[in-house]
């Protein structure tokens, strides 16, 4: 397990959390994805500075889960991620909190972190 950091890509990238939600609109590709309520808090800790380890202990220490399992679930999501162009890695943490706990005691259970990718606004976007 190799330590990475990521950040949200620059570019034409939205985004939207609201509840245990998170809508990103990702405009040159012409695709939007809605994240399930753990890849809601994974991408939150993205934009808060954390590696995936981070990410990885502060969810396997919660929810008492072996740390592959939370490891390899996460790092699924985080590929999608990188292969849609929402996020990128970067070298080194693009800022640092401390802030996990809050965000984490709000989660009320592991599932396994999930996106569901729209491709129908392709089309429309080309006639722009």
């Amino acid at each position: 397990m190799q330590t990475s950091f990521y950040t949200v890509a620059t570019g034409e990238i939205a985004f939207e959390q609201f509840d245990n939600q998170t809508i990103i609109l990702n405009a040159a590709k012409g695709s939007y994805y809605e994240l399930s309520e753990t890849a809601n808090y994974i991408f939150d800790f993205i934009q808060k500075g954390l590696s995936n380890l981070q990410i990885v202990e502060v969810i396997a220490t919660k929810f008492n889960i072996a740390v592959e399992e939370v490891y390899n679930n996460v790092q699924e999501l985080l590929d999608t991620l990188i292969e849609e162009e929402v996020i990128t890695a970067v070298s080194v943490s693009p800022a640092q909190t401390t802030d996990t706990q809050a965000a984490v005691l709000q989660m009320s259970s592991f599932q396994k972190p999930s996106i569901r990718i729209f491709n129908d606004l392709q089309s429309l976007l080309k006639l722009y």
